[in-house]
């Protein structure tokens, strides 16, 4: 779903509230800006590109999410908890769908959903289902969830080395076919080569540049272009460079569990409240322990603020990240219906590991 999508969606919403308001609640937009761990693999594919990003490490998304409780008699005992986000430098998608059920006298509220992930620049994206409880415990709420994803390698290139893998067809160096070397020293040159009898001699050195090109922007094409082309290599900067590197990502989705144990109402009064957490979540590859902090004004429409800390332990070292979320809630829930931003799930759900190695593009056999 686009952002404009979402807040269209969300207007008319907005537009039928009065006659939905006894199912809908905690409808919400809100902001992030922080160094996320869930937009790593999106971000490590605009760098590759060398894109230009606002920060190599902060991404701005707008977050929208709802609560639906159903009315009718026999779905009284369920709700269903959509969260989602859309960062706008890197066009991450995410969303989490959970149906929880309310069981009051065990003060217990099992749930299962399934949550998503695409990139819709380099469409790649994960699906995963998610099984958790929350029961309180006093004043307290203690929570748990399992991540089971469909796990999946997921192989980057960019779009113009797609178009030169998908000339060659699966051949490899002189295997390719007479017509197949021309379309690919066209690629390169990015113009028209009228002279059949050079063919072979400026594929041959495009495949002498490429068995040389080991890592990102190593390839040097100007020998070529200043050869058999008019044009200049620098034309074509940044083609010919992401045209040379591809990368593989591991662990795109990874199997997580997590525990949170928060604090409601820690400090309430007619016109704000605030809540504490804290979550050590546990992946294949990484180990994040989390907290944060909800404020809430009560006033009108409520708004949120949550600063939180991320301590992540990755490739055997410990790195310290931070975030704040500020969010609009849409609708006037009473104090009691208050569902604190921590309880949405969408951001450890979306926890992510991906390698940083690339490697040239190469056609060579």
């Amino acid at each position: 779903m686009s952002i404009l999508n979402a807040v269209v969606f969300f207007m008319a919403i907005l537009i039928n509230q009065s006659c939905l308001s006894n199912s809908w609640s905690n409808l919400y937009l809100g902001l992030t800006l922080g160094d996320l761990t869930k937009n790593y693999e999106s971000q490590q594919i605009q760098l590759a590109e060398h894109n230009t990003l606002f920060s190599e490490s902060y991404n701005l998304s707008i977050d929208r999410g709802f609560i639906y409780s159903p009315q009718s008699t026999w779905l009284k005992k369920y709700r269903i908890r959509l969260d989602s986000y859309s960062t706008l430098e890197t066009y991450q998608h995410g969303s989490v769908i959970d149906i929880e059920k309310i069981s009051h006298h065990l003060n217990m509220y099992p749930s299962i959903g399934v949550s998503g992930l695409i990139n819709t620049d380099e469409h790649f994206g994960f699906v995963q289902t998610n099984i958790g409880a929350h029961k309180q415990l006093g004043g307290s709420q203690l929570s748990i969830m399992l991540n089971i994803p469909i796990k999946k390698q997921h192989y980057y290139d960019s779009s113009l080395s797609q178009r030169l893998y998908s000339i060659a067809d699966s051949s490899r160096g002189n295997n390719l076919s007479n017509n197949q070397k021309k379309q690919v020293v066209q690629a390169i040159l990015n113009q028209a080569v009228t002279d059949d009898t050079q063919i072979n001699t400026i594929y041959n050195a495009i495949l002498d540049v490429q068995s040389n090109t080991m890592t990102n922007r190593d390839a040097n094409y100007q020998p070529v272009f200043s050869q058999y082309s008019d044009k200049t290599a620098s034309l074509y900067d940044s083609d010919l460079t992401a045209a040379n590197k591809a990368g593989d990502y591991d662990f795109i989705a990874q199997y997580g569990i997590h525990a949170k144990v928060a604090r409601n109402h820690i400090w309430l009064t007619n016109t704000f409240t605030t809540a504490a957490y804290t979550a050590l979540s546990l992946y294949e590859k990484q180990t994040i322990v989390k907290a944060g902090i909800d404020a809430i004004d009560l006033t009108g429409m409520y708004k949120t603020a949550t600063p939180q800390i991320q301590f992540v332990y990755q490739e055997s070292q410990w790195k310290v990240r931070g975030a704040l979320s500020i969010r609009w809630y849409l609708d006037k829930p009473k104090t009691k219906q208050i569902n604190f931003p921590h309880e949405f799930s969408v951001a450890q759900q979306h926890v992510n590991y991906t390698t940083r190695s690339f490697k040239a593009t190469n056609l060579n056999a």
